[in-house]
């Protein structure tokens, strides 16, 4: 008797496992053909390659560059200095900003940084219209409208 609820729960858990093994193995199939490009390709090939951002202060020839650059583009630069404390009183007038991004790991302050200074240095005012491109559904544009009389909207980029 024990022994045939044994077997039965064991293939009851078997069964279980086995599906949700499944389950997984089909959800990575697809990704595998990507993993295995990846791999394959030149370092010059991958963002990573080109990631300053890990290493700013060492990174500061290419930041130069891409100033000098920009400007013989005609595109303005200005370097600004953060204002600490007054982006964390941002960071609480906003929160629903930092509730979206705040389990996004190192990239949570990088987006909120995006929007503080858009916010702060654009001069956005009444009457205006903002388009949040590639917003990758940051509830930016709907908190833009609730908090000011700014008309916002946001615009996805879909890869097919």
């Amino acid at each position: 008797m024990i022994g045939k609820v044994k077997r039965k729960i064991t293939s009851k858990i078997s069964n279980i496992l086995r599906s949700a093994v499944k389950k997984e193995i089909d959800a990575a199939l697809p990704i595998i053909p990507q993993l295995v490009e990846f791999q394959n390709s030149a370092k010059e090939d991958r963002q990573s390659f080109y990631d300053h951002t890990k290493d700013p202060f060492g990174s500061i020839g290419f930041y130069e560059d891409l100033k000098k650059r920009l400007l013989s583009a005609g595109i303005p630069v200005e370097p600004v200095d953060i204002d600490i404390q007054d982006f964390e009183s941002w960071l609480s007038d906003f929160p629903d900003i930092k509730r979206f991004y705040e389990n996004m790991g190192d990239v949570s302050i990088e987006k909120c940084l995006e929007h503080y200074l858009t916010f702060r240095h654009l001069n956005i005012s009444s009457g205006d219209i903002y388009i949040d491109v590639a917003s990758s559904g940051s509830p930016w544009a709907e908190v833009l409208n609730s908090k000011s009389e700014v008309r916002s909207q946001k615009s996805e980029v879909r890869s097919q």
